[in-house]
């Protein structure tokens, strides 16, 4: 039982893309020129990803204990961003 000329045109180029694929993560995953720039983020970006940390733990901990928030995301939690030392 042999495979039609459309089968192996269509197995080869689904391998292709599939390599070309994995090569494209491996280059992202390993390539050093962006290595130094990679997680250097804004003080601004860097606040921002604080204040959502702590809304979802916030929110969490409500919804741990049984105590469901009663409006939208982060209206109930109020978030002291002048604290230096988590920078």
């Amino acid at each position: 039982m042999a495979l039609s000329n459309g089968a192996i045109i269509i197995i080869t180029l689904v391998a292709c893309l599939a390599a070309v694929a994995l090569a494209a993560a491996l280059y992202k995953h390993w390539s050093p020129a962006e290595a130094h720039t990679r997680f250097d983020i804004s003080r601004e970006q860097a606040v921002y990803m604080q204040e959502i940390r702590e809304n979802n733990y916030h929110r969490l901990r409500l919804i741990h204990v049984g105590d469901r928030p009663s409006r939208g995301f982060g209206s109930e939690v109020s978030i002291d961003t002048s604290d230096q030392s988590l920078y």
